[in-house]
């Protein structure tokens, strides 16, 4: 199954890596055979109500862990009922198949091949053909629900499918004798091809490690023949690539977070790091004596990716107004790169000029009613709530202060009109409001203007609200395209399927982000600079989309047009992130910037023709119910390429971004030489190597 993984997967492989593949994939097998036949035999030594029971309790533990770790009791009281009873049922399905298998396949006395392997052959060829099915269902669900999400089920899934491909095998075949001579030239011929990838695959096959982590089944077998070489128990291995420098002392490893200045390499990269200075105390910054030149407007779209809008040259119109607009005064920049793929993420760097894994977070509980409680929780859950996801926001631990601050501190007037959907990400109670004088959420508005219609009217109402006389910043929010999508009347239908959906929702979008412009262009005497953007943008694949569960182009790449009075209209081809909007605001509005931030001048980087190979850095992570980040991947782009890792599996890439829509592209680490961006990467995960979690 390894081998078939990875000659099918996303990458283009060589001959080798399928080799090493189908050797490691042996080795596993060989790993899971020693395994499972030690436990049969234990087994089948104690009576058949103890066996029984044994197996019972581990599908009763196996059907606990999955119910825990989906959430699925929280959920049920939730929109998301319908897909916790799918979940529960799959659960409790699976713990009753490892219940039946195991006692099926369980040797006894009577049966000493296990009841599945004594019965005839016709009988034997029903049952392997009924696993088959169960197995490629297990399989199917992984490659096609909910990718990117939901680890533990996924892994469910991915041994499901294993499980269930091995009792087809054991079930049709007959247990042959491996004696004689036959018997031991296969059993020579077996150790060898077992070893051979231990001393053939290195830690600089960058390219084939990406392929045998990246593909499911490929990773499941490394990870359990690299447990050989893992002495020390801390997850990472001396051979085959797993990096483990010090594999006798578990607090030194890949993994580990590195300390700074102490002597040692704690995660076995490139030394011990060195000290990054601290953050700006906010009072040694000067506060301005003058007004503010001009007022600022920032505009957020929920989930827009840039392919998908005909300002960025997509063949549906489904962004007229947005372009009317940018074609007058934008500028428009074509590699504009979010840093985060969830809003929580994107939007905490925007206004803090600096990279994700640079802030401290603060410990939230989402509950089934989809509120967001610090710790301690249970006093603060009302009857029948229950929480079932960790995230985490930049709350008062978090020393940097965002932007609407700075600009409220030197006398602007600060409002901020958000809508988050059915979360409360952007709400107050999560610090979103921290230097706003009016903090407007489009979720207190009356049901039938819980929309961008209702975002884009309160937008103008609060702007011609706002003091003729005085310069001012607003931020407007909208969550329109963000999924389940919405039927919208006022607009065109492009069909059923998700990417139909989604396009419609950018089209309503788009009619009232227009509103809003033309608005803040009738405030005559006043000179106004917009910046238009989106957190992050989606991920589109089959019957679903999502984001935030990987760092794809689609999710990475997002719209950014800049607008300033006295500046031409026209395209940039510069990369450029949202950490770039905070140092931008600031200058515009002439307000004292602290040194410490991570984003530039959009102006400025116009200026510069060296710029054109600016490196940014994007990254995602879940929070599990441990609190350990999940699905914790970082890129770095130069606009040419991306170099990409996945730092639970250490699996790294380097994409050329020109071939992202290739079927299968190829994975030029180790190929092609950018040793600024390897240089870039590593001294920016040297200097924060971990996420920082706090309550």
């Amino acid at each position: 199954m390894a081998a078939v993984d990875v000659a099918f997967g996303g990458e283009q492989v060589t001959t080798q890596t399928i080799v090493w593949a189908l050797t490691i994939g042996l080795g596993a097998g060989l790993v899971i055979g020693i395994l499972g036949g030690a436990l049969l035999r234990a087994l089948g030594r104690t009576s058949i109500w103890l066996t029984a029971l044994v197996w019972l309790l581990a599908g009763g533990a196996v059907a606990a862990w999955l119910i825990e770790d989906l959430n699925v009791i929280s959920l049920l009281d939730t929109r998301e009922r319908k897909l916790a009873l799918v979940a529960l049922g799959g659960s409790v399905a699976l713990g009753l198949a490892l219940f039946a298998g195991g006692l099926l396949l369980q040797p006894r006395p009577r049966y000493p091949q296990g009841y599945l392997g004594s019965m005839r052959l016709g009988y034997r060829l029903l049952a392997t053909f009924g696993f088959l099915v169960f197995a490629a269902g297990a399989v199917w669900a992984d490659r096609t629900q909910f990718v990117g999400t939901y680890p533990g089920a996924h892994q469910a899934l991915r041994w499901t499918g294993l499980l269930g491909a091995i009792t087809s095998a054991v079930t049709l075949l007959p247990r042959a004798s491996l004696k004689g001579p036959f018997g031991g030239l296969l059993k020579t011929v077996t150790a060898a091809a077992v070893l051979f990838p231990f001393f053939t695959v290195k830690q600089t096959h960058y390219s084939e490690l990406s392929a045998l982590l990246e593909q499911p089944y490929s990773r499941l077998a490394l990870k359990l023949v690299r447990n050989v070489g893992d002495p020390d128990v801390d997850g990472y291995s001396m051979f085959l690539g797993g990096g483990d420098c010090a594999p006798f002392n578990r607090k030194v490893n890949p993994g580990a977070p590195e300390i700074p200045g102490n002597g040692i390499d704690d995660n076995c990269r490139w030394g011990d790091a060195a000290q990054r200075g601290g953050v700006t105390d906010p009072a040694t910054v000067p506060v301005p004596s003058t007004p503010s030149p001009m007022s600022v407007v920032v505009i957020t779209i929920d989930t827009l990716r840039a392919d998908r809008m005909s300002v960025y040259g997509a063949q549906r119109d489904t962004t007229p107004a947005i372009k009317e607009w940018a074609n007058k005064k934008g500028i428009r920049f074509n590699k504009a790169i979010t840093p985060g793929g969830w809003t929580s993420l994107a939007l905490s760097s925007l206004f803090r000029g600096v990279y994700p894994r640079r802030l401290t977070w603060t410990r939230l509980y989402e509950t089934n009613k989809y509120r967001l409680l610090r710790a301690p929780v249970e006093e603060k859950l009302e009857a029948g709530e229950k929480s079932k996801k960790q995230f985490g926001m930049p709350l008062e631990d978090e020393p940097r202060k965002p932007l609407a601050w700075w600009l409220q501190r030197r006398g602007m007037q600060t409002v901020a009109v958000t809508d988050d959907g059915f979360s409360e990400f952007l709400s107050p109670e999560n610090g979103m409001d921290n230097g706003y004088d009016v903090f407007s959420e489009v979720d207190s508005l009356p049901k039938a203007k819980q929309d961008d219609n209702g975002t884009a009217d309160e937008a103008i109402k609060q702007l011609e609200a706002l003091s003729p006389d005085k310069p001012f910043f607003m931020w407007v929010h909208f969550f329109g395209p963000h999924n389940p999508s919405k039927v919208h009347s006022s607009v065109k239908k492009f069909g059923e399927s998700p990417m139909d959906k989604y396009d419609h929702e950018i089209r309503f979008a788009d009619e009232q982000v227009g509103r809003l412009l033309k608005a803040l262009d009738a405030q005559k005497g006043r000179k106004i600079a917009v910046i238009l953007t989106a957190d992050h943008g989606e991920s589109v694949q089959g019957n679903g989309r999502n984001h935030g569960g990987n760092i794809s182009e689609g999710i990475l790449n997002i719209p950014l047009i800049l607008s300033v009075p006295g500046m031409k209209a026209r395209t940039s081809e510069n990369v450029v992130s949202l950490v770039d909007i905070m140092p931008t605001v600031l200058a515009l509005t002439e307000t004292p910037a602290p040194p410490e931030l991570d984003g530039r001048d959009l102006r400025d980087i116009l200026a510069d023709p060296e710029d054109q190979k600016r490196i940014v850095f994007s990254e995602t992570w879940q929070f599990g119910q441990d609190g350990e980040p999940k699905g914790d991947q970082i890129a770095a782009s130069d606009g040419e390429y991306k170099l990409e890792w996945n730092l639970d599996n250490e699996a790294k890439k380097l994409w050329r971004r020109s071939d992202k829509d290739k079927p299968k592209k190829p994975n030029l680490l180790g190929q092609v030489a950018v040793p600024e961006l390897e240089q870039a990467l590593n001294t920016y995960l040297e200097e924060n190597s971990s996420v920082k979690l706090v309550d």
